[in-house]
């Protein structure tokens, strides 16, 4: 009877621990994960902010919002060449929203442009090296067509 009251009581503060040390590591993931959350959200506000001072060519602002970035590509394009600065911005903006590619496929869907002239995969799409949308009566693009980062 002593043994089975030292293995209940053994047991008890076992699975204690094991419900303790499980909430504790859900609870330190969760944690983690809204301070790279927050991260980003504050890295994609500075990004806002740089937006505005390109367009309103407001230099010391520019300046002051570079220096938050460790990018040299983004320095090197600011000073450049402006206009794929703010593309090169989008695109970081838009980086990791899997949304845009649906956006874009409901683009090339409605405009009937070919599968073979515009993958329909979101994978192909990410890898794609060249797009040729001629002869397909386009006025306008999309501006989620800077996140195709792989095209030359």
């Amino acid at each position: 009877m002593l043994a089975s009251f030292c293995l209940d009581k053994i047991s008890r503060q076992s699975v204690v621990a094991i419900l303790k040390a499980t909430f504790y590591k859900t609870l330190t993931k969760k944690v983690k994960k809204q301070k790279k959350i927050n991260k980003n959200e504050q890295v994609k506000k500075q990004l806002e902010v740089l937006k505005i001072a390109i367009q309103t060519q407001d230099e010391t602002l520019i300046a002051h919002q570079l220096a938050k970035f460790d990018l040299s590509e983004l320095t090197n394009l600011v000073q450049t060449d402006r206009v794929r600065a703010l593309a090169h911005i989008d695109a970081m903006l838009l980086q990791g929203d899997d949304s845009v590619f649906d956006k874009l496929i409901e683009w090339a869907n409605e405009r009937e442009i070919s599968p073979s002239k515009f993958p329909r995969d979101k994978d192909t799409l990410k890898a794609l090296k060249e797009l040729n949308l001629s002869n397909c009566g386009l006025k306008t693009l999309p501006q989620e067509l800077v996140c195709l980062q792989g095209l030359e």
